[in-house]
């Protein structure tokens, strides 16, 4: 809501963070299953770092137990997680197309054996919810209907929003 946007307005540009905190701690305490709250916990672990050791410690704990697949928790716990996983996924994106190439020159059991060597050595990678779907549109593909139906089912499960989570649904 509009506490989480009055946090960052008075953290970035006016400058005032201990107003920042403020707002984005009414978020977290009476919005706890919004969107924005890890970012807040993040904002509040920034803010407090170098100033507010315990209050720093808090929400670095808080991300790392209950956010610990959230970019901010990665971050927390490497500082160069943005520049690395840039650098990853340019990597990534090089291996998919050309999988993906496979794919579209109907090779497709090259190209489900290419993407799955992507999720292999790319684990919990951002490219994952595309690949997986790919992958199950192969089965339906290579003439495994129950498989592609099971697999749209599962899929639609585990990525619950999204822009693939929407073509998968249409696709059932």
């Amino acid at each position: 809501p509009s506490l989480f946007r009055l946090g960052k307005i008075y953290n970035q540009h006016l400058n005032e963070p201990e107003n920042s905190v403020k707002s984005l701690q009414r978020l977290i305490d009476n919005y706890p299953i919004n969107e924005n709250v890890p970012e807040a916990h993040y904002m509040i672990y920034l803010i407090s770092k170098g100033k507010d050791s315990s209050r720093m410690e808090v929400h670095k704990n808080i991300l790392l137990e209950k956010y610990p697949h959230t970019i901010y928790a990665k971050m927390i716990l490497n500082p160069n997680y943005l520049a690395e996983s840039k650098l990853l996924n340019k990597q990534i994106m090089a291996r998919y197309k050309v999988a993906y190439n496979a794919y579209l020159l109907k090779n497709y059991h090259e190209a489900d054996s290419l993407f799955t060597l992507i999720q292999t050595d790319y684990p919990d990678s951002e490219f994952e919810p595309k690949i997986e779907l790919v992958k199950t549109i192969i089965k339906a593909r290579v003439g495994q209907k129950e498989d592609y139906r099971a697999g749209l089912q599962t899929y639609t499960e585990e990525y619950k929003s999204g822009a693939y989570h929407d073509y998968a649904q249409q696709l059932m």
